[in-house]
């Protein structure tokens, strides 16, 4: 039994196991309680052996202290998908990908506990701030993928930040022809925290993700780039493991502590006002946040910068803003919050009882489909003067649905600012001086 290989063979495409079919989406496990690692993995032992409990043993060991808020279960959930058996085509993860990527869905069912407690874990995680993430496969396969073809890979995807690493000799460096893919995303997982190999920086992109071929190139002879990029597909293909409108706070509340975090909110001696940056908060962290400064301390100025907060979290934080709140203004920049977490913010401020001025979204990944969300809660409260969208991935017509409006309202507006944003141009200036006359 060996935990010490360096090599992450996950980089690495199974072309052939990859297909273009549309499968069943992979759903019904969300229905299964959270339970041990130990009980999840119960029914695997059919498939993976009596050697699967060592396994579980030293994934436990190795997890007693997990980050990102999650338990030490679902930490070693992670960490046990990445080891490596003695035979490599022995591994967890060999057969849950085989599974994952089945036209029978029945095959599944095994594993429906082991995926209710990962994909918890998984989902916890902050997506990554990489972009653009590169996988590989041994010769040409270019003919495969022609610009404009859509494909969706159903197995639990690994990829790199660095086209360098695969240019390595222990992955492609050695052979004449290989083929890359330059995958432009921004729902990766980078599970390092998490993983048995704690120095690579291996992202996971999750099963049904959709692709899109973009462009094709080759740099140097032997080596083929493929550029995909992730769009929406049109229906679900992986049910999320939890549902965050319909959690119960008060029960969450009851079952998650962070002490830090709890001991700093009560020790606060500033009136109205607390920042809670840099604290390494994420999404289940936010139940505190509603309960303590917003409820209990009647917080006025609320900063949770530079923290792990998802569009989860933002969804989450909205459940407090009612006519209630004393919240004035929040601020959320270096978050991942997200088209999804702003429309849950901005949904949650459709509502003119709700007397807030400023809401902070600076690198928050909000495109234009956020800005219509936007647009929409400023037409409604008349309060919101305030709005901050810095370095974002906003176009033209996000800025000029939002200026549109501003224009119409018929009450002031202070300030908008969108700098930053590099797919703007001359158009967007233009409009915002229109709608700030």
């Amino acid at each position: 039994m060996s935990f010490s290989f360096e090599v992450n063979p996950r980089l690495l495409v199974n072309i052939h196991q990859e297909s273009r079919e549309i499968l069943e989406p992979i759903c019904g496990y969300e229905q299964e309680p959270l339970v041990s690692l130990e009980e999840a993995c119960q029914s695997l032992e059919y498939i993976l052996g009596t050697e699967l409990k060592s396994y579980i043993t030293a994934a436990k060991l190795n997890s007693k202290e997990p980050k990102h808020g999650l338990t030490q279960d679902e930490s070693a959930s992670i960490y046990l998908y990445t080891m490596e058996w003695n035979k490599r085509e022995n591994s967890l993860y060999v057969f849950l990908n085989q599974a994952l990527c089945a036209t029978d869905r029945s095959q599944l069912q095994l594993w429906s506990k082991y995926l209710k407690l990962f994909f918890t874990a998984i989902f916890k995680l902050p997506s990554t701030d990489y972009h653009t993430v590169w996988r590989g496969i041994a010769g040409d396969y270019s003919e495969l993928y022609r610009e404009g073809d859509e494909l969706t890979w159903w197995s639990l995807s690994s990829a790199t930040s660095s086209f360098s690493v695969l240019q390595s000799p222990m992955y492609l460096g050695r052979e004449k022809a290989q083929t890359i893919f330059a995958i432009e995303t921004k729902n990766g997982k980078l599970i390092r925290e998490h993983s048995h190999l704690k120095n690579d920086h291996e992202i996971l992109l999750l099963p049904g993700i959709l692709l899109k071929v973009t462009g094709s190139c080759k740099p140097t002879d032997g080596i083929q780039i493929i550029y995909l990029r992730e769009i929406e597909p049109p229906s679900t293909r992986l049910a999320k493991p939890f549902h965050i409108q319909q959690m119960n706070i008060s029960v969450q509340l009851d079952q998650y502590r962070n002490p830090k975090l709890e001991e700093m909110i009560q020790s606060s001696q500033v009136r109205g006002s607390l920042s809670l940056d840099s604290m390494d908060l994420n999404d289940r962290d936010m139940t505190i946040v509603i309960k303590l400064p917003i409820y209990e301390k009647e917080c006025r100025f609320l900063s949770l910068r530079n923290n792990e907060i998802t569009s989860d979290g933002g969804s989450i934080l909205a459940q407090s803003f009612d006519g209630s709140t004393p919240l004035k203004s929040l601020i959320l920049d270096n978050n991942r919050i997200m088209d999804e977490g702003v429309k849950s913010i901005a949904k949650a401020f459709q509502n003119e009882n709700v007397g807030f001025r400023a809401l902070h979204l600076n690198l928050t990944g909000v495109t234009d489909a956020g800005c219509d969300y936007l647009a929409e809660m400023i037409r409604i409260n008349p309060w919101i003067i305030h709005l901050y969208l810095d370095n974002n991935e906003i176009t033209d017509r996000g800025v000029r649905v939002l200026c549109e409006t501003i224009g119409s309202r018929n009450y002031y507006f202070i300030r908008l600012t969108v700098s930053g944003n590099k797919l703007l141009t001359d158009v967007s200036v233009d409009a915002l001086c229109h709608a700030m006359l």
